[in-house]
């Protein structure tokens, strides 16, 4: 079939979404979350891969996991780590792809809460005693800059892993506070803090997105942060 004469072939830049999904699991999964990640929705077009670790040590689980990404060719846009005790609302993704596109982070998290009681925010900095407040240091749908956050629903670019050292995780010893008005402090075994801390002595941002806010599910309880 012969072209029209004022036929015209225009070309975007646009790339499509991409995402590895990263999931540290001890093998114990809620039918609270099955049903709360098959809900989850992914931008329109996405391309998504997954790599899903079972009964490794978180540590170790997200060393191995940000391995095989870095690996992957073609290497999705981000890391995206999922907890496998995190409740998100179907359009939890979207909204912090959304903001992570705008290129101001280059680590971004939802907002979610210790499993304390009263809950606290996970979300600090080093000149704030405690955890951040709403409220009083931030208002609730805001991205806020901060130092250290949880990596249990994040967006992680590979420019990250590019300019720090391995292991990028290691599990030890952290304080985190107690309540929400940064009274006290209880010391954590986490692996997120050392990861962040390495971030940021790279000069590269971190960010939560606090009008993303993800339910934390304990699955000895049944109770919901």
């Amino acid at each position: 079939m012969r072209s029209p004469e004022n036929t015209q072939h225009v070309e975007g830049g646009y790339v499509r979404p991409s995402f590895m999904i990263g999931l540290p699991s001890l093998g114990t999964v809620s039918m609270k979350f099955c049903m709360a990640f098959n809900r989850l929705q992914i931008p329109v077009n996405s391309a998504t891969t997954a790599l899903y670790v079972e009964r490794m040590e978180v540590g170790v689980a997200r060393n191995f996991i940000a391995q095989e990404y870095m690996k992957a060719d073609p290497r999705p846009k981000y890391l995206f780590f999922l907890g496998d005790d995190m409740l998100p609302s179907w359009d939890a993704l979207i909204r912090l792809w959304d903001e992570m596109e705008k290129g101001t982070w280059d680590v971004l998290s939802a907002l979610y809460y210790l499993k304390l009681e009263p809950p606290s925010p996970l979300i600090r900095r080093i000149n704030v005693p405690g955890a951040l407040v709403p409220g009083v240091h931030f208002k609730v749908g805001e991205v806020v800059d901060c130092d250290s956050t949880g990596m249990d629903f994040c967006l992680i670019k590979p420019e990250v892993f590019e300019n720090i050292t391995y292991p990028y995780f290691k599990t030890g010893y952290d304080y985190t506070p107690i309540d929400q008005n940064g009274n006290g402090n209880v010391l954590q075994y986490t692996e997120d803090s050392y990861f962040l801390r390495k971030v940021r002595e790279a000069k590269m941002r971190i960010g939560v997105h606090t009008g993303v806010r993800v339910s934390h599910y304990d699955n000895k309880t049944g109770m919901i942060f």
